[in-house]
């Protein structure tokens, strides 16, 4: 379990201009690499049914305190019962009829995940901005976790509102 002071400074880091900044950076490139590296996406779903595909979606602390915080400003609404309910479908909480209806907001694992076989760049792309946030939080002096997409999104649904 991530202890409570943890996820309170996520929740109140996320709301950082300079958390911002590096996330939109980190969005810029991944938009740049796509385009130069144009993998094929088959829309196939791959991406987003973790579990029909064999994967997982990781994400730091403070990166899924980030969402809920971009989310809160959307129409978009993300509770427990929704997250629990994409865990049993074995999916993503944010797919609708088979969409992403958070595509610009996504996280950068999502940003690189593609099924291509061709496209190799992937994981380098993926470390290259997961050790931008890595940084992050040594910069900010925030406690650093990585974990599971759902369990992040569930522990600051979790805690977000508490005093």
């Amino acid at each position: 379990m991530i202890p409570s002071d943890e996820v309170r400074t996520w929740i109140d880091l996320a709301r950082d201009d300079r958390v911002g900044e590096v996330f939109r950076l980190i969005f810029e490139e991944s938009a740049e690499t796509v385009r130069r590296e144009r993998p094929l996406c088959l829309a196939s779903g791959r991406c987003c049914h973790f579990e029909a595909h064999g994967h997982r979606l990781y994400v730091t602390g403070l990166e899924a305190a980030w969402f809920i915080d971009q989310l809160a400003e959307r129409t978009n609404r993300l509770t427990i019962p929704m997250v629990e309910e994409a865990r049993r479908r074995g999916d993503c909480p944010m797919l609708e009829d088979g969409l992403c209806t958070v595509h610009d907001i996504r996280p950068f694992g999502c940003r690189s995940y593609f099924c291509d076989p061709r496209a190799g760049w992937q994981e380098a792309a993926y470390e290259r901005w997961h050790a931008r946030v890595r940084a992050l939080h040594e910069e900010l002096d925030v406690p650093y976790a990585y974990g599971e997409w759902r369990d992040m999104l569930t522990r600051i649904l979790e805690f977000d509102g508490e005093p």
